[in-house]
């Protein structure tokens, strides 16, 4: 329908998350590992991204990526071992008594891995001032082994275009004017509202209860006038 009334669809976000394996996702003890290591690093063993940002921005790093992979790196600490045991059990998560072991299991560069987390733990111990804009107090550096890797990949869950519509959730027409009786709200006018990524877990919700009191206030005030 709207097609044939010519509306322009705006935005061209995506909502996309990190997953140990397309199947899995990061659902599940195992799955869910994507979620705890603070350190990431690609293939050539360095960071590309600030860990403590937008989970959305991470995934979509991580697609810049060669062989669009990462790797969370995590230490002998914390309440999650087993889970990385079973991971390591299951064949989808690497372990190492050293880092460098970890490194050529995984296959990264060793030289260049180990300058990394040297680098990372170095900037956490000094308490200095992060170079990807990291949160210091939740960087989590891994110094007693053995170590784990967790490989990260990106899981697209959903886009985020929409019909374009005014403030008052009224469809825009290709006259640059609100079509009569034709209201978006919710996943429909998601475009105008985010941008690049979905920001927040319940964002869309609260989107899509606000636009659809909007769109309907809009509607009773038009049949009463």
């Amino acid at each position: 329908m709207t097609r044939e009334l010519g509306i322009e669809i705006v935005g061209n976000g995506v909502m996309a998350y990190e997953a140990l394996t397309p199947k899995m996702g990061y659902k599940g003890e195992v799955g869910s590992l994507v979620w705890v290591p603070e350190l990431i690093v690609n293939k050539e063993g360095n960071r590309f991204v600030d860990e403590t940002g937008q989970s959305t921005d991470i995934a979509l790093q991580t697609y810049l990526q060669t062989d669009d992979i990462s790797f969370g790196i995590h230490d002998s600490q914390g309440d999650r071992i087993e889970d990385f045991e079973a991971g390591v059990e299951m064949g989808l998560i690497y372990k190492g008594d050293t880092l460098e072991e970890l490194a050529d299991k995984v296959g990264i560069n060793v030289e260049n891995f180990v300058a990394t987390v040297e680098k990372y733990n170095a900037t956490v111990a000094n308490g200095t001032e992060d170079e990807f804009g990291s949160i210091l107090s939740q960087m989590k550096p891994p110094t007693e082994g053995p170590f784990y890797a967790v490989p990260i990949r990106a899981c697209i869950i959903g886009t985020m275009p929409g019909l374009k519509v005014n403030e008052n959730c009224q469809v825009i027409g290709p006259n640059g004017r609100a079509i009569e009786n034709l209201f978006a709200a919710g996943e429909l006018m998601f475009g105008n509202i985010f941008n690049r990524v979905y920001p927040a877990t319940g964002t869309a919700i609260a989107l899509a209860i606000y636009t659809g009191k909007i769109a309907g206030e809009t509607a009773n005030n038009q049949i009463i006038n």
